[in-house]
């Protein structure tokens, strides 16, 4: 299982009450009692002060509070019940729900508590823009491309349900002035902030007088793109939008904003698939759902395990194991090839069952070294194939990132859009770490020149407590080995930079 946050169950059951799907039944038969089994698990995330989190130990988050909160209300518990009070003034304490960030601020519009003049302008158009924009869909990270073009859609549409006054969480707001005006909760620079709220305030003006000529084009062009990375034009084999909870569920938004009735096989599809996050415990009865599935990675690691152990092709159940990694080697030309010049190079592999649109650094690293260790010819094999595929996406600081070859672009970090700290996908030590043990598991040492624009970029991002918090302990110690020259006998140039790390 992939653990998720109390965000999962809420915005499941906020996009419900979003598409008027209360009542109904869901895909595929479920009952409806369902919805109250996600409920339940959603009441047991509840903390001691009242509120929810982004994972155990941490603080309460302002936005998964608000979400939990109204679902709550919505399927029936009384804001007068000491849990609901508890949490509401949670909530007054952090600053009320006017400060949510802009994927809470989408359900909050959609089911009227919130203007859509709160909500930042995405117009459809963007598919139009020049790929030397700044702001083209190339230039952003993966998942933040799969959120865009959907909330476009559902910003230029905006689907409102009408809820009856006593299903509102208008307690919920210290400023009702404020509920329904913009106010970006990332933190820019006082230029970019008002540069992006102007340019914001001009976009809703040309929405109020009906959009530009290409407005009804670009919703249909941006369909299209939709459709294609959510599998359903029999391009690539994908589970879902980007196959990964949040997209998948504005994908069932875009297509009833867009008038497709329950009964369309593409609707059918998309509720079947994110259905399938759905974990049932039976000893409570509850109902949790995860964000997407990992089997890829975790066969991975898993294998690498068993070549720690001893174990290779000659086994039967690492042998199994490379088998089905290498059924999954990904040779479809997604959205990565756009950032890639001189075209592609080898194939890689995703992190869930199908992806292809979108294989990933991480996992074809961790696939490749893996297959390299269990051994054989085709294993071998595939596991190269990998690494010319990971040579070819390094980024021009030396550094590796997840889904794209790109750079840093620090503006991007500034638009109002961006409050869910994800809008770019740049260079990371971690990833670059675990590359650079993939490499040296096919044989490549500091004479390539990919190895030393890595060792450069990881040397420069170490830190006074070491590297970014996300590296893991294996990719540490294979990034040491590099810098040290070799495993056992650190180079005396390099003792400080091992030092330092220790």
């Amino acid at each position: 299982e992939l653990e998720g946050d109390s965000i999962l169950p809420s915005a499941d059951l906020l996009m419900t009450w979003s598409l008027g799907q209360e009542a109904q039944p869901l895909a595929d038969g479920r009952p409806p009692q369902t919805l109250q089994r996600i409920l339940a698990y959603l009441r047991s995330q509840q903390r001691d002060d009242g509120g929810w989190g982004q994972y155990p130990g941490s603080g309460p988050d302002l936005s998964a509070c608000v979400k939990a909160y109204f679902c709550l209300k919505l399927f029936g518990d009384s804001p007068d019940a000491p849990h609901m009070k508890k949490a509401r003034a949670l909530i007054h304490h952090l600053g009320g729900a006017e400060k949510c960030n802009s994927f809470t601020n989408f359900y909050l519009a959609a089911l009227g508590q919130i203007s859509w003049n709160a909500v930042p302008a995405i117009p459809p158009e963007i598919v139009y823009l020049p790929r030397w924009f700044y702001f083209h869909l190339d230039k952003v990270s993966a998942w933040s491309r799969t959120m865009i073009l959907p909330l476009a859609i559902v910003a230029t549409k905006r689907p409102t349900r009408e809820l009856r006054v006593e299903l509102g969480i208008g307690e919920l707001f210290l400023d009702h002035d404020a509920r329904h005006i913009l106010k970006p909760t990332n933190e820019a620079p006082p230029f970019w902030r008002g540069f992006f709220l102007k340019v914001d305030a001009l976009l809703k003006r040309v929405h109020a007088a009906g959009g530009t000529p290409l407005r009804q084009q670009a919703i249909r062009r941006a369909f299209g793109w939709i459709r294609a990375r959510a599998g359903q034009d029999g391009a690539a084999a994908t589970d879902g939008l980007g196959a990964i909870f949040p997209p998948m569920v504005y994908w069932q938004i875009v297509m009833h904003a867009l008038g497709r009735p329950r009964t369309d096989p593409m609707v059918r599809r998309a509720e079947r698939e994110l259905d399938e996050f759905m974990i049932e415990d039976e000893a409570s009865g509850r109902i949790r759902l995860q964000p997407c599935f990992s089997p890829v990675w975790d066969t991975g690691i898993a294998l690498y395990a068993l070549a720690d152990c001893g174990l290779d092709e000659s086994d039967a159940s690492a042998a199994r194991a490379a088998s089905w990694l290498r059924s999954k080697e990904c040779t479809f030309r997604g959205d990565w090839i756009r950032n890639v010049p001189g075209g592609a190079r080898g194939s890689g592999w995703f992190f869930e069952y199908d992806n292809a649109w979108y294989p990933d650094c991480d996992d074809t690293a961790m696939v490749a070294m893996a297959l390299e260790r269990t051994g054989g010819a085709e294993d071998s094999a595939a596991g190269r194939r990998g690494v010319e595929w990971i040579l070819s996406m390094q980024n021009d600081d030396g550094g590796w990132a997840a889904f794209d070859r790109t750079q840093h672009r620090a503006i991007l970090e500034h638009v109002p859009f961006a409050d869910h700290n994800a809008m770019q996908d740049p260079s990371c030590p971690d990833i670059t770490g675990r590359v650079l043990e993939c490499l040296s598991w096919h044989g490549l040492d500091r004479s390539h020149p990919a190895i030393e624009r890595a060792i450069r970029y990881i040397k420069s991002h170490q830190r006074r407590d070491g590297w970014f918090k996300r590296m893991a302990s294996r990719s540490f110690n294979a990034t040491l080995s590099y810098l040290t020259g070799e495993r056992n006998n650190p180079e005396p140039a390099n003792i400080g930079v091992y030092s330092r790390a220790l």
